[in-house]
């Protein structure tokens, strides 16, 4: 029997006096602290800065058996930035004690101190590398622009500041595990249809074989700056490169 035909059948049958289903309606998480219940419905109707990951540990962990998430229509596509955010919202992950050490973010955990002094947070050892090839190669970036948020929803890695022009560079990850291909073609025909900036789009994945981030990023940069940027149609950009 499905849940919804079990509902039903216990809220609906005017014969039986009494209910084995006690009606919590809508209840806040807060307020459910403590109890458990066989099925949870758990509503995100917007985004909040209240949405905390310890909120959602204690609306999760009410579950015995099956957790039922529904989002907003307009915020589905917004559903990673808004799980990575709770967890930047932690108020436990806020707390800079030396006790344990500080942890930076559970989705930024690599941090690298810049040149000029600043500090920044990347999601991956690949991302560290190339920020820190950047930074020694001397090329102005910085790290997830915003630039494309509000209308598309979408973060490039970097933006790269060369000779007055800009740049965006994205590194692809595992481009044989379908799922991730497709976001990557997604976010591609915004940036060479919707944004027309495919020519200034620079993608990069590891070699095979042993790499050389250092040597891959001059590489990129002279090209760059020689305005001879790899011509490769047909590949995961208009100038794929492998470092």
């Amino acid at each position: 029997m499905t849940l919804i035909n079990k509902v039903k059948k216990e809220l609906y049958n005017p014969l039986k006096i009494e209910r084995t289903i006690n009606l919590g309606y809508s209840i806040t998480i807060h307020k459910s602290q403590g109890s458990d219940f066989e099925y949870v419905v758990l509503v995100i109707p917007e985004k909040s800065a209240f949405i905390t990951k310890e909120l959602l540990y204690t609306a999760v962990t009410r579950a015995e058996r099956k957790l039922f998430l529904l989002v907003n229509e307009t915020l589905k596509e917004e559903l990673p930035f808004i799980l990575s955010t709770a967890c930047e919202n932690s108020v436990l992950a806020q707390r800079k004690t030396l006790l344990f050490g500080y942890k930076t973010s559970t989705f930024k955990p690599y941090s690298y101190k810049k040149k000029d002094g600043t500090e920044i947070e990347v999601r991956s050892k690949i991302e560290l590398l190339v920020a820190k090839a950047l930074d020694e190669n001397d090329v102005e970036y910085i790290y997830e622009p915003d630039d494309f948020y509000q209308e598309f929803r979408i973060w490039p890695d970097f933006k790269l500041n060369v000779d007055g022009k800009s740049y965006y560079l994205e590194h692809l990850g595992d481009m044989t595990h379908k799922p991730y291909k497709d976001r990557w073609f997604k976010k591609w025909q915004i940036y060479n249809e919707k944004l027309c900036i495919g020519d200034i789009i620079i993608t990069t994945e590891e070699r095979k074989e042993k790499s050389n981030i250092d040597a891959g990023i001059k590489k990129i940069i002279k090209d760059i700056k020689s305005s001879n940027l790899a011509e490769t149609r047909g590949a995961y950009s208009y100038h794929h490169y492998q470092i």
